[in-house]
């Protein structure tokens, strides 16, 4: 006799909640900070980690092409049976790259402006990070959210939390903020080694396969770590140190949903390489489009609260930079169609897009970012973003179209959400003296969001029927 169906939450949308969570609380230690970091620090000092952090960032890229995303997820779908072998081979090609990098950081280094006492933190940091990347891959793809939240939330609170105390009561400069961050990251990075390595496994046999797996990949982080640091790169350049500081705030501000984007993406790749295997593309274009309205009504939101915000996370003085942030904030929904894309043209074995798009998109934010912020300044930084990122948006739409998932985008209600949230969003922004005329046009993307809420409702929650 059948029973009353129970409701359940299948395990992708599962995930997809831990890891939002894990983003938002990060996130939120971000926001909570900044206002005490900006002033407890100069604005030189503020530019200078802004710098450490963009080289960090940069180079952490370029590793993840070696140790997390769709190279893994398809390295551990096709060898389930000897996983841990292949994880350690992922473990030392990560290693092998990560010092490679660190030694080019260490050639290059005239030409850059960091304090060189401080190539060895960056080392080691990045040396960290990618062991736990490693391992946070391999928690994804097989949903062991938990963890992933825990490991996420604790390299986010404890070195924050560590630094403003370390300032108040030291007052030791933007050095207390990077040696925090390392201390944390060694141990995060020492409890995944020894998870990765507690398995008696030889590697040898895997590696070739792990890079044949990551090779596709790189030249896709490459651009992806020029196009996110460029900017900032070329604003320490052309202007100075004090002007990074004000505008890695704007930018961090702008492109808060891109953590959302990743939060979600970690979740669905492993999902979405599984139902283009089994030939489900439908159920993937089902998720997509609800998706792309719901990042359009929160970049809406964003932009919305954003003077009111700027106001609570930093001085007057930063103002100056504001201008970049609207343009940053309409780059949302390319990102997210490039980043669902770069994971469909990947499984498919598409390395000569790859290598297209790359090289496209690489060229053009060197292009645009050294001629528009030597013009326009912090606007120049914001509009280089938002012109690459719809660029590659749109190259990633014509190469998916050419691949197996051709079809899980629908592209005309793309351009319509386009076509609603850019000039929505610029409206919004100039009204930016005005609060009550921003919070009526919120009735906007709060029904928006509502719509997308009640497709996330039919699309993630099943009835489980009990026999």
């Amino acid at each position: 006799m059948r029973k009353e169906g129970k409701i359940a939450i299948k395990i992708p949308a599962k995930a997809s909640v831990w890891y939002l969570a894990a983003s938002a609380l990060s996130k939120g230690v971000g926001i909570i900070t900044t206002p005490i970091f900006t002033r407890l620090l100069s604005g030189e000092d503020y530019g200078g980690f802004a710098l450490y952090m963009t080289l960090l960032g940069g180079a952490s890229l370029i590793c993840s092409a070696f140790n997390s995303g769709s190279s893994i997820y398809k390295g551990l779908n096709k060898n389930e049976s000897k996983k841990d072998e292949y994880l350690k081979s992922v473990l030392s090609l990560s290693i092998l790259v990560s010092l490679s990098i660190c030694l080019l950081l260490f050639a290059i280094s005239p030409i850059l402006e960091l304090n060189r006492l401080f190539y060895l933190p960056l080392s080691l940091q990045l040396l960290c990070d990618s062991v736990t990347a490693v391992f946070l891959s391999s928690e994804r793809f097989y949903y062991r959210y938990k963890s992933v939240f825990f490991i996420t939330v604790i390299n986010a609170l404890i070195p924050s939390v560590a630094a403003v105390l370390i300032l108040i009561n030291l007052g030791v400069g933007y050095s207390a903020r990077i040696y925090s961050l390392l201390t944390v990251s060694i141990l995060t990075a020492l409890y995944s080694l020894f998870q990765l390595t507690r398995k008696a496994t030889k590697s040898r046999g895997s590696i070739k396969e792990a890079i044949a797996y990551s090779l596709p990949m790189l030249p896709h982080c490459v651009s992806t770590a020029i196009n996110l640091q460029a900017d900032k790169l070329f604003l320490s350049s052309l202007m100075d140190a004090s002007a990074l500081g004000k505008y890695s705030v704007i930018f961090s501000m702008g492109s808060a949903l891109q953590f959302v984007v990743s939060a979600i993406g970690s979740s669905m790749s492993p999902w979405i390489i599984r139902r283009l295997k089994n030939g489900e593309k439908n159920k993937i274009a089902e998720l997509i489009s609800p998706m792309t309205l719901g990042y359009c009504a929160l970049g809406l939101c964003l932009i919305a609260i954003s003077p009111e915000a700027l106001a609570i996370l930093a001085p007057a003085e930063y103002f100056e930079a504001f201008p970049a942030l609207l343009p940053i904030a309409l780059s949302i929904p390319f990102y997210f169609i490039s980043t669902l894309s770069t994971v469909c043209i990947v499984y498919d074995g598409r390395t000569k897009f790859s290598l297209i798009l790359s090289a496209i998109s690489s060229a053009l934010c060197i292009i645009l970012n050294y001629t528009l912020i030597g013009r326009l300044g912090y606007l120049g930084a914001g509009l280089a973003v938002f012109i690459c990122q719809a660029t590659i948006g749109t190259l990633n739409l014509i190469f998916l179209s050419r691949t197996e998932a051709r079809g899980i985008i629908d592209l005309k209600r793309f351009i319509c959400y386009v076509a609603l949230y850019i000039p929505l969003g610029a409206l919004i922004f100039y009204l930016k003296s005005s609060i009550l005329i921003r919070a009526f046009l919120l009735i906007i993307p709060v029904a928006m969001l509502l719509y997308c809420l009640k497709k996330a409702n039919e699309l993630v929650i099943e009835k489980t029927d009990k026999s």
